[in-house]
Protein backbone atom coordinates (compact mmCIF):
# COMPACT_ATOMS: atom_id res chain seq x y z
CA UNK A 1 0.00 0.00 0.00
CA UNK A 2 2.82 2.40 0.83
CA UNK A 3 4.45 1.94 -2.58
CA UNK A 4 1.14 2.53 -4.33
CA UNK A 5 0.50 5.71 -2.33
CA UNK A 6 4.05 6.94 -2.98
CA UNK A 7 3.80 6.36 -6.72
CA UNK A 8 0.36 7.95 -7.02
CA UNK A 9 1.39 10.98 -4.95
CA UNK A 10 4.78 11.57 -6.56
CA UNK A 11 3.55 11.06 -10.12
CA UNK A 12 0.50 13.28 -9.49
CA UNK A 13 2.72 16.04 -8.09
CA UNK A 14 5.12 15.80 -11.00
CA UNK A 15 2.39 15.87 -13.62
CA UNK A 16 0.57 18.67 -11.78
CA UNK A 17 3.72 20.77 -11.80
CA UNK A 18 4.51 20.03 -15.44
CA UNK A 19 0.97 20.65 -16.69
CA UNK A 20 -0.37 23.17 -14.14
CA UNK A 21 -1.53 25.79 -16.68
CA UNK A 22 -3.47 23.21 -18.68
CA UNK A 23 -5.03 21.66 -15.57
CA UNK A 24 -5.96 24.98 -13.95
CA UNK A 25 -7.68 26.13 -17.16
CA UNK A 26 -10.12 23.22 -16.96
CA UNK A 27 -13.59 23.67 -15.42
CA UNK A 28 -13.80 22.33 -11.87
CA UNK A 29 -15.95 19.33 -12.87
CA UNK A 30 -13.34 18.22 -15.40
CA UNK A 31 -10.57 18.68 -12.81
CA UNK A 32 -12.48 16.45 -10.38
CA UNK A 33 -13.17 13.78 -13.00
CA UNK A 34 -9.52 13.88 -14.05
CA UNK A 35 -8.38 13.53 -10.42
CA UNK A 36 -10.59 10.48 -9.84
CA UNK A 37 -9.49 8.87 -13.08
CA UNK A 38 -5.86 9.57 -12.27
CA UNK A 39 -6.15 7.98 -8.82
CA UNK A 40 -7.70 4.88 -10.39
CA UNK A 41 -5.27 4.54 -13.28
CA UNK A 42 -2.04 5.40 -11.47
CA UNK A 43 -2.98 3.29 -8.45
CA UNK A 44 -3.71 0.38 -10.78
CA UNK A 45 -0.34 0.71 -12.49
CA UNK A 46 1.25 -0.48 -9.24
CA UNK A 47 -1.50 -2.46 -7.49
CA UNK A 48 -2.08 -4.68 -10.54
CA UNK A 49 1.49 -5.94 -10.10
CA UNK A 50 0.89 -7.20 -6.57
CA UNK A 51 0.54 -10.86 -5.67
CA UNK A 52 -2.69 -10.07 -3.82
CA UNK A 53 -4.37 -8.56 -6.88
CA UNK A 54 -3.06 -11.36 -9.09
CA UNK A 55 -4.39 -14.05 -6.75
CA UNK A 56 -7.71 -12.29 -6.16
CA UNK A 57 -8.58 -12.02 -9.84
CA UNK A 58 -7.09 -15.41 -10.72
CA UNK A 59 -9.54 -17.01 -8.28
CA UNK A 60 -12.47 -14.95 -9.65
CA UNK A 61 -12.61 -15.28 -13.45
CA UNK A 62 -15.96 -13.47 -13.72
CA UNK A 63 -14.67 -10.52 -11.69
CA UNK A 64 -11.59 -10.50 -13.92
CA UNK A 65 -13.75 -10.19 -17.05
CA UNK A 66 -15.86 -7.45 -15.45
CA UNK A 67 -12.69 -5.58 -14.45
CA UNK A 68 -11.52 -5.64 -18.06
CA UNK A 69 -14.92 -4.62 -19.48
CA UNK A 70 -15.33 -1.50 -17.33
CA UNK A 71 -12.04 0.07 -18.39
CA UNK A 72 -13.32 2.88 -20.58
CA UNK A 73 -11.19 5.59 -18.98
CA UNK A 74 -9.70 6.92 -22.25
CA UNK A 75 -13.15 8.09 -23.32
CA UNK A 76 -13.58 10.05 -20.09
CA UNK A 77 -10.01 11.34 -20.21
CA UNK A 78 -10.51 12.58 -23.78
CA UNK A 79 -13.65 14.41 -22.67
CA UNK A 80 -11.94 15.97 -19.65
CA UNK A 81 -8.81 17.04 -21.53
CA UNK A 82 -10.55 17.73 -24.86
CA UNK A 83 -8.58 15.12 -26.76
CA UNK A 84 -9.51 13.14 -29.82
CA UNK A 85 -12.57 11.04 -29.04
CA UNK A 86 -11.92 8.84 -32.06
CA UNK A 87 -8.41 8.01 -30.81
CA UNK A 88 -9.82 7.44 -27.31
CA UNK A 89 -12.37 5.04 -28.76
CA UNK A 90 -9.73 3.18 -30.78
CA UNK A 91 -7.42 2.92 -27.75
CA UNK A 92 -10.25 1.72 -25.51
CA UNK A 93 -11.46 -0.83 -28.05
CA UNK A 94 -7.93 -2.09 -28.65
CA UNK A 95 -7.05 -2.32 -24.95
CA UNK A 96 -10.28 -3.96 -23.79
CA UNK A 97 -10.51 -6.45 -26.67
CA UNK A 98 -6.81 -7.32 -26.38
CA UNK A 99 -7.10 -7.73 -22.59
CA UNK A 100 -9.98 -10.19 -23.15
CA UNK A 101 -7.86 -12.11 -25.65
CA UNK A 102 -4.86 -12.16 -23.31
CA UNK A 103 -7.10 -13.22 -20.44
CA UNK A 104 -8.38 -16.14 -22.50
CA UNK A 105 -4.79 -17.32 -23.10
CA UNK A 106 -3.60 -16.65 -19.54
CA UNK A 107 -2.00 -20.06 -19.09
CA UNK A 108 -0.10 -20.10 -22.38
CA UNK A 109 3.65 -20.51 -21.90
CA UNK A 110 4.40 -17.34 -23.88
CA UNK A 111 1.71 -15.28 -22.14
CA UNK A 112 4.07 -12.60 -20.82
CA UNK A 113 5.61 -12.16 -24.26
CA UNK A 114 2.16 -11.66 -25.80
CA UNK A 115 1.27 -9.15 -23.08
CA UNK A 116 4.50 -7.24 -23.65
CA UNK A 117 3.92 -7.13 -27.40
CA UNK A 118 0.30 -6.02 -26.97
CA UNK A 119 1.36 -3.36 -24.47
CA UNK A 120 4.01 -1.98 -26.80
CA UNK A 121 1.46 -1.71 -29.62
CA UNK A 122 -0.95 0.02 -27.23
CA UNK A 123 1.76 2.50 -26.25
CA UNK A 124 2.18 3.38 -29.92
CA UNK A 125 -1.52 4.26 -30.00
CA UNK A 126 -1.15 6.28 -26.77
CA UNK A 127 1.60 8.49 -28.16
CA UNK A 128 -0.51 9.38 -31.19
CA UNK A 129 -2.44 11.78 -28.95
CA UNK A 130 -1.33 15.38 -29.57
CA UNK A 131 -1.88 16.46 -25.95
CA UNK A 132 1.24 15.30 -24.03
CA UNK A 133 -0.57 14.99 -20.68
CA UNK A 134 -3.31 12.89 -22.23
CA UNK A 135 -0.70 10.78 -23.99
CA UNK A 136 0.98 10.05 -20.62
CA UNK A 137 -2.35 9.12 -19.04
CA UNK A 138 -3.15 6.84 -21.98
CA UNK A 139 0.25 5.18 -21.56
CA UNK A 140 -0.46 4.56 -17.86
CA UNK A 141 -3.84 3.08 -18.83
CA UNK A 142 -2.27 0.69 -21.35
CA UNK A 143 0.40 -0.41 -18.86
CA UNK A 144 -2.21 -0.88 -16.13
CA UNK A 145 -4.60 -2.99 -18.18
CA UNK A 146 -2.52 -4.78 -20.81
CA UNK A 147 0.62 -5.63 -18.92
CA UNK A 148 0.19 -5.19 -15.19
CA UNK A 149 -3.30 -6.72 -15.07
CA UNK A 150 -3.26 -9.14 -18.00
CA UNK A 151 0.00 -10.90 -17.12
CA UNK A 152 -0.38 -13.92 -14.88
CA UNK A 153 2.39 -12.84 -12.49
CA UNK A 154 1.70 -15.41 -9.77
CA UNK A 155 2.47 -18.33 -12.09
CA UNK A 156 6.11 -17.27 -12.23
CA UNK A 157 6.39 -17.55 -8.44
CA UNK A 158 5.09 -21.10 -8.10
Amino acid sequence: MVLIACFVTLSALLLSLLYAPQLLALPLIKQLVLLLLYLDISGGVISNLTVGTDRYYNQRPKARRIFIAIHIQPLLLAWALEGSLSLAFILTAYTVSTAFLLNHHRHHTEHRVFCGMASALGLILAILEANPLLSILYAFYVIKVLYNFSVYHERSQT
